[in-house]
């Protein structure tokens, strides 16, 4: 069964962002792409009280009209994704909740492996917010959910080299491991995992406070605990013909799973929206939802499904 991409857009250049970074992983993949463009129904207009779209006749024309231009929208597009060697299909739906429309479509084709959507975009109808759609699609996606934020710079063609997986130790997290893996595998990308283990009080570090040695004492085991486990995830994907390295850090979580992706060139974060590691204490899901708002860089977000678990000795 051909694996599918799906890469919704609202006509806006902004949106269009993502066609590189999808593109990229439709080649490594032997993927297709499935662009799809939701509009509103005719009818819908009617609760705006447009005087020319009262009759239910013209909402009828309307609709027609604008389906057919976003149909030929998306034709353009897909002649250019195929010129560069990429299979891409396309489909208008019309439906009045784009991102109810968007999960029905991955939910009815069990070819779907990825959603992947700029994180803002605005549409010539109705000024649709794409951004806003995109947080609504995480929320009930069956399918990780690749987000793109705009440059502003015109990108061309992406490589994946270097990929971000955060952990905590959680079963939840580690679903973020399968598609990172998989990735990897298809552009010979290398992974670092990192987990953030609990920090001494910087507070009272910066006053030259002296920590309890009580406080020192618990915290190196947990330590050690935490960099064993991404050392077992490191043996486990090098096992599979993954590269891997691990990184045990510390600090404020969001900003620094962002500042070690800058430091160390990632090209991608890949990271669950839920867990909760039994040692590091990190409620990754809010952290997820950090990192997205700070980090320059694509971020893939998987949606976990199971119970979180902690970090595990065996």
């Amino acid at each position: 069964m051909e694996r599918q991409i799906v890469v919704p857009l609202d006509g806006s250049e902004l949106a269009e962002h993502t066609l590189p970074y999808a593109a990229a992983l439709a080649r490594a993949t032997n993927s297709a792409l499935q662009l799809i463009r939701v509009m509103p129904p005719g009818r819908s207009l009617l609760a705006f009280g447009e005087p020319a779209l009262l009759d239910p006749d013209a909402c009828r024309r309307w609709e027609a009209e604008e389906t057919a231009a976003a149909g030929i929208y998306l034709a353009d597009i897909t002649r250019r994704l195929i010129a560069s060697g990429v299979v891409t299909r396309h489909q208008v739906i019309v439906a009045e909740d784009v991102a109810a429309a968007i999960v029905k479509h991955a939910q009815e084709h069990p070819q779907v492996e990825l959603i992947a959507m700029a994180t803002h975009g605005r549409s010539g109808v109705r000024h649709f917010l794409l951004g806003s759609v995109a947080e609504q699609v995480l929320r009930r996606t069956p399918v990780p959910l690749l987000l793109v934020r705009p440059t502003g710079e015109r990108v061309e063609s992406i490589v994946y080299r270097t990929i971000v997986v955060p952990l905590d130790g959680s079963s939840f997290a580690e679903r973020a491991l399968e598609p990172a893996e998989r990735i990897a595998a298809a552009t010979q990308a290398e992974v670092l995992l990192i987990a953030i283990a609990p920090s001494i009080d910087p507070i009272g570090l910066a006053k030259g406070e002296v920590e309890p040695p009580w406080r020192l004492a618990e915290h190196e085991p947990e330590v050690a605990c935490i960099a064993a486990y991404l050392q077992r995830q490191v043996e486990r994907l090098r096992h599979a013909g993954v590269a891997a390295r691990a990184f045990t850090l510390s600090g404020d979580p969001a900003p620094t799973i962002v500042q070690f992706s800058v430091e160390h060139a990632a090209d991608l974060i890949v990271m669950a929206t839920h867990g909760r590691g039994g040692l590091a204490r990190l409620l990754l899901g809010s952290v997820a939802n950090a990192v997205l708002h700070q980090a320059r860089l694509p971020i893939m977000l998987v949606r976990p499904v199971d119970q979180a678990e902690s970090f595990r000795h065996s």
